[in-house]
Formats: C-alpha cells, sequence, structure tokens
C-alpha cells in the first residue's frame, strides 16, 4: 500500500473521471453527465478545482457542451497532479495511486472479498454525490 500524500486543503484540485461506463446505454450516459455536472458543481461550492478527465479511449461526445461551459478537461491525468482523482475505474485508481500524489476515491460496489490491506483507492464511496462527501470529510476530520 502507498503512503497517502496527507491532507491536501479545500483549495485543491479534484480530478473526475467523466467518461463512459462499458456498454452505457444513451440513458445512462445523460444521468452520469448530469451526476458529473453536480459533484462537480458541489465540489466548487466547498472551494476545489475541478477539472474533468476523460476515461481511456473516450471519444469527445460532449464537445459542444465542454466547449459552452469552458470547464477544463484533460484527455489524461497530469503527472505532476496533486489533489483527488475521483474515478470509476480500478486500473485508474491504482495508477494514480502509484504517483504518491493524488489520493483516490473509487465509485461503485465494493469488490466482496476486498480486505483494508488490499484497496485498491484511499476511499470507496457508491455515488459521486457521496465521493464529494468523502473528499470534504477526509480533509475536515485529521490523520489518525
Amino acid at each position: 500500500m502507498s503512503a497517502s500524500p496527507g491532507p491536501v486543503g479545500p483549495t485543491s484540485t479534484v480530478y473526475l473521471e467523466a467518461g463512459p461506463a462499458h456498454a452505457e446505454t444513451d440513458a445512462g450516459a445523460r444521468r452520469r453527465l448530469i451526476e458529473t455536472a453536480r459533484a462537480g458543481r458541489h465540489l466548487r461550492e466547498f472551494g476545489y478545482r475541478v477539472v474533468l478527465v476523460r476515461r481511456d479511449g473516450e471519444a469527445d461526445r460532449d464537445a459542444t457542451r465542454g466547449g459552452r461551459s469552458g470547464r477544463p478537461t484533460l484527455d489524461t491525468l497530469p503527472a505532476d497532479g496533486r489533489g483527488w482523482l475521483v474515478s470509476g475505474q480500478l486500473d485508474a485508481c491504482l495508477r494514480a495511486r502509484r504517483t504518491g500524489r493524488l489520493r483516490t476515491v473509487l465509485v461503485g460496489p465494493r469488490s466482496p472479498g476486498e480486505a483494508m490491506v488490499d484497496r485498491p483507492a484511499d476511499l470507496h464511496a457508491r455515488s459521486l454525490l457521496d465521493a464529494v462527501l468523502a473528499i470534504v470529510a477526509a480533509e475536515a476530520m485529521p490523520a489518525a
């Protein structure tokens, strides 16, 4: 398990993975976009900088929307990125944790046999809203 980079503060950056899930329907994609927008809005209200990150191989389905909003969007995580990564992909969390600069939140159901020492992410959340609350709570409470 890699060491946590420690508290990053409310002015840190949160990278929200914005790509579609595998075999996602159009209705599911719309719902995910709405949830991502809400999570981003809540994080900005708490003072975080929010950057959308496209998943590997994702075509820019939201190019016109992203262009209008002016929200920062990246194709990949920056090598020197600091702050938080919120992702639904296990491998993305594992890659980000290896850098030691990003704390990670894995969104989705837990694996049945997942032990505390085998955690693929710093925090686990059931939804994007849950991830927002987990980040705010983690930074508000001092490390034990």
